[in-house]
């Protein structure tokens, strides 16, 4: 999850510092890590978890997606590789979190939380 993107923090109640690197927050890459990270939230996942997502804006074009929305492909994997479950799903652009959770109900309804166990217990 969030692979390429860059965070930086400081502490809320900073205005001054707040105001100075809020050009630098990328509203789709934001948008992006959102959905992906509410994913692996949901999923109790972490980086041991062999889960990949990937979260990106679209428009309107010849794939039929509404203009606006924002796309998520998410798949879960067995430890050794040999069985998974994937979904893709749509939703608007200003809820991403809302698409992080459906996308880990989606997976689920799959059988994820079977593959994902063997790898829970390996990192505890």
């Amino acid at each position: 999850m969030g692979q390429g993107a860059l965070g930086i923090e400081c502490r809320v109640e900073d205005t001054t510092t707040r105001a100075l690197l809020q050009p630098l927050d990328d509203a789709p890459t934001h948008r992006a890590i959102l959905a992906e990270r509410t994913t692996l939230a949901e999923l109790e996942g972490g980086c041991l978890i062999p889960l990949a997502a990937w979260a990106r804006d679209v428009e309107a074009g010849s794939d039929g997606d509404k203009p606006g929305q924002l796309v998520l492909d998410a798949a879960v994997f067995d430890p050794d590789g040999r069985a998974h479950v994937a979904a893709t799903l749509t939703g608007p652009r200003d809820d991403p979190g809302a698409l992080g959770i459906r996308m880990a109900r989606s997976l689920r309804d799959q059988g994820a939380e079977s593959l994902l166990e063997p790898a829970r217990q390996r990192t505890r």
